[in-house]
């Protein structure tokens, strides 16, 4: 029963993400770095949250996340952040 709650919980949050545009904000790299360049203080917890979503959710790739943090935070501070 709790199997079936998280997977209907996770498939609602991608049809989410998807109507919003977040997903296709994760999936274009340089909007994504641009986005998250922008926010300023909550960037790195911006990324920290995307990475979760994307290791959670199996059909949103983490690949763009880590590029686009390299690119707005410089690598040692994007290590830590993709790291956490």
């Amino acid at each position: 029963m709790l199997v079936v709650i998280i997977a209907l919980g996770l498939g609602l949050l991608y049809r989410v993400m998807d109507d919003s545009g977040l997903l296709a904000l994760v999936l274009d790299g340089e909007k994504l770095q641009q986005t998250v360049a922008a926010l300023g203080f909550w960037g790195p917890l911006a990324v920290i949250g995307l990475m979760t979503v994307a290791i959670v959710l199996n059909p949103i790739p983490s690949a763009p996340v880590a590029p686009a943090s390299g690119a707005a935070f410089g690598y040692s501070w994007d290590t830590l952040y993709t790291m956490s």
